[in-house]
């Protein structure tokens, strides 16, 4: 029985636990060619992941490099529109479908940080 207004599915506390989640630094971030999706390279400490991350981006790219973000790093690599990601960066949609990263409010706090 759903008990919330998510979009999904409820999962257990148990596969909550099973994600990893991390504070990684944007060290580079492109648009791919014909593409409604981004390359972005993503350092969590102990490596640097290549992530697709697809969504309706308004913001200039120049100014996310170098901030960090939440990253789910614990996911199998798959493929986004021909392009191999390592991981999820999370992102929240406005009313008009738009894109953006959710940036942590303390940009001082170290990369490879897990949330819980």
């Amino acid at each position: 029985m759903k008990k919330n207004n998510s979009l999904k599915e409820d999962i257990s506390f148990e596969n909550f636990k099973s994600l990893d989640f991390l504070i990684g630094k944007i060290i580079s971030i492109k648009k791919n060619k014909n593409k409604n999706s981004l390359s972005v390279k993503v350092d969590v400490k102990h490596q640097i992941l290549n992530v697709v991350s697809r969504g309706n981006y308004k913001m200039d790219l120049k100014s996310v490099l170098g901030q960090k973000v939440v990253v789910l790093v614990n996911i199998k690599p798959f493929k986004i529109d021909g392009f191999y990601s390592e991981g999820v960066i999370l992102l929240a949609k406005d009313e008009n479908g738009n894109s953006s990263f959710i940036f942590p409010d303390n940009q001082e706090v170290e990369i490879g940080s897990k949330i819980h």
